[in-house]
Order: C-alpha cells, then sequence, then structure tokens
C-alpha cells in the first residue's frame, strides 16, 4: 500500500467523532477550558460530558485558543513522517488559533504546511477537515484538496439555534451581534444564527423553539432542495432527544448519504448553553470541473 504524503491537523471544536478521527487519522489539538486560574485541554484533561455537568451547575469556562507551541511541536514531529501538513481550523473570527497555526508553520516550513481558515466551527469545520482527510487518505495532491475545500467552504450551511440566553448573557456578550437588546428586554424570542464569512450572524428571529427549528428545516430545503446529496449533522448540548427527532424529519426530507449526531463540543456549545442545536449541511458531491 501506498504510503500517505499528506497529513490533516485540526483543533479540537471541528467536533469530529472519534470514529472518524481515528478511520482517518486526523490529528486533532486540543482548545482549552479554563475555570478561575486552571486550564483543561478540551477532550484530554476535562470530558465534554465534565464541562457539560458544570454547565447545567452554571459553572461556564472560559476558552483559550490552541497555543503556538503546540503548534510547532507537533509540526516538527508529523513532518517527519509526511511530506506535509493541511493544517485546518476554526474561524479566525473567533480564536487566534489559526494565527497561532500560521505562525508556527512559518517557522517550522512554510513550504511543507498549509492553513487553512474553515470560517467556521462545530461540524461545519469538521466536514471540510473530513473531506481533506479522506482526499488525503486516497493520495490526492494537495492543490486538488484545496480545491475541495474552497468550493465546500462556499457551499455548506450551518444554522444555530438557542433555547435560552441566559449564557450569551454570560460569555457571550459582544460575539453576537445585535443581541443585547433582546438579552436586555428578556424577550421570549429563539433566534437563527449562521456563520458568514466567519462572522457569526443572526438571520432570523422566531417566536417559538419548533417555529426555530422548522425554520432551520426550511432554510436547508431552499438551499440545497431534496435532490442533491448531502452530509449532515446534527449538534446539540444536552438536548439529545430534540436532535434525534430532527435527525428523522431531516432524513425524510433530504437525499442524506451520511448523517451525524454529535455532542456540541463545550468550546462553542457553552455560548449558547443548554438547548443549543446546530444543524450542517455539506453537499457530498463536487462537481468534476471544480477539480480541474
Amino acid at each position: 500500500m501506498r504510503k500517505q504524503e499528506i497529513v490533516v491537523v485540526t483543533d479540537s471544536v471541528a467536533n469530529i467523532p472519534k470514529n472518524l478521527i481515528e478511520r482517518y487519522k486526523i490529528n486533532v489539538l486540543p482548545l482549552f477550558l479554563r475555570y478561575n486560574d486552571k486550564f483543561f485541554r478540551n477532550g484530554i484533561d476535562i470530558t465534554n460530558e465534565e464541562v457539560y455537568e458544570r454547565i447545567e451547575k452554571g459553572e461556564i469556562p472560559g476558552a483559550s485558543q490552541v497555543p503556538f507551541g503546540i503548534f510547532l511541536d507537533t509540526y516538527k514531529k508529523l513532518l517527519k513522517n509526511f511530506k506535509s501538513i493541511l493544517s485546518i481550523h476554526l474561524t479566525s473570527r473567533l480564536s487566534g488559533t489559526y494565527s497561532s497555526a500560521i505562525s508556527a508553520a512559518s517557522q517550522v516550513s512554510p513550504s511543507k504546511i498549509t492553513v487553512f481558515d474553515t470560517e467556521s466551527v462545530l461540524m461545519a469545520e469538521g466536514f471540510l477537515v473530513l473531506e481533506a482527510a479522506r482526499a488525503a487518505y486516497a493520495g490526492e495532491k494537495i492543490e486538488k484538496i484545496l480545491k475541495r475545500l474552497n468550493y465546500l467552504r462556499n457551499k455548506i450551511k450551518e444554522y444555530i439555534t438557542i433555547d435560552t440566553f441566559k449564557y450569551l448573557q454570560k460569555i457571550g456578550r459582544g460575539r453576537i451581534p445585535n443581541l443585547q437588546l433582546l438579552i436586555a428586554t428578556k424577550l421570549n424570542i429563539k433566534p437563527i444564527l449562521t456563520l458568514k464569512n466567519g462572522k457569526v450572524v443572526l438571520i432570523k428571529l422566531t417566536r417559538s423553539r419548533k417555529k426555530a427549528l422548522n425554520e432551520i428545516v426550511n432554510k436547508i430545503f431552499s438551499d440545497f432542495g431534496e435532490k442533491i446529496k448531502l452530509r449532515i449533522a446534527v449538534m446539540h448540548l444536552l438536548t439529545k432527544e430534540e436532535a434525534i427527532r430532527i435527525k428523522n424529519i431531516l432524513l425524510e426530507k433530504f437525499n442524506c448519504i451520511e448523517m451525524l449526531i454529535v455532542d456540541a463540543n463545550p468550546i462553542i456549545g457553552a455560548i449558547g448553553g443548554p438547548g443549543l442545536i446546530e444543524v450542517v449541511a455539506c453537499p457530498a458531491e463536487i462537481p468534476s470541473e471544480v477539480l480541474e
């Protein structure tokens, strides 16, 4: 079997299920969670379940980017076994992780390390990482993989709704625009959010949770219709039964070749709090002319 030449690196916010990380040999670097003056590596020193338990008790963590030194050590180690590295990360608008990766790559080997800003979070980031990892595993060259990523970055759709403004009020202030007034007046309104060019954008307000979730399904239908083959992920924070119901609706309505239900990574999930739901839809096929 031919040796794989390109290795994929990402961060823990990509929210990729463990079995897929192992299958495609993806290197996942943890962001850090902070409780008072103590730091924990996301998914290593503290599990998602432990963070969720703390969130239910009202203990909301701070977050810190993947440090420069971790990128430096990881890149040096990987280049001993691979010809090149493709390092794919969450939006640079919400984290300094991308900048840390760029700085480390410039010191280690700029010609062998490519850093890519997904302009997204959670499984919108994760599907891009998986696309790259599958292509690298199949032996594709870096130029072709980047064509895949650029195409999908413009096509992927992600929609988020939250159940309460309480957690945004505690730690999300300033990160999500146009919500401060709603928080202040304590209106019982459910927002629908998305990311555009890496920035969180409020796209609609609804008057109930049910309407918000229905609107997300309608948005995906408007984006893709029912015939395009899709990979879909439903992420949730402490609302698995609801996520399963949405999954079943999506499976009935769309031409879905891959469906994932994932606990939302607490680095992002804690901003929205319990009840956060994100649905990501990613085209499963790329036109041949894009890859030429």
